[in-house]
């Protein structure tokens, strides 16, 4: 009984790791994303990074999606930035369990008002 306990404690330290990870990746791709010239670039650039933010915090979590707001891309408007990923039971807890949990993080960002955009 004292196993099961810890190993459900195990897991959910795990996933608490897990959803840390994948705000962390759309909070990075927020910041990165703000300070590109254009939506274009802006885009690349939170895709680029939400992606490399995740496999650095060894998220196994698949298939991660990225999804970018640049609708109000200009100066003093806003970015946002959606991650979404599902991570198996199994990665979590380390033995073969079957199902998986939908993890999705939002995060935005204010395009500095003084300064100059490319179309």
């Amino acid at each position: 009984m004292l196993l099961l306990i810890l190993g459900l404690m195990f897991a959910a330290g795990r996933l608490l790791l897990v959803r840390q990870g994948v705000a962390d990746a759309a909070r990075t791709a927020a910041e990165s994303a703000v300070v590109m010239a254009s939506p274009t670039e802006a885009s690349a650039a939170a895709s680029s990074n939400a992606l490399g933010t995740l496999q650095a915090n060894a998220a196994r979590c698949t298939p991660a999606t990225v999804a970018v707001d640049t609708s109000h891309f200009s100066p003093g408007g806003s970015l946002f930035v959606s991650v979404s990923c599902t991570e198996a039971l199994g990665e979590i807890a380390f033995v073969s369990l079957p199902g998986s949990f939908e993890l999705t993080a939002r995060a935005g960002a204010i395009v500095e008002p003084y300064r100059e955009l490319v179309p």
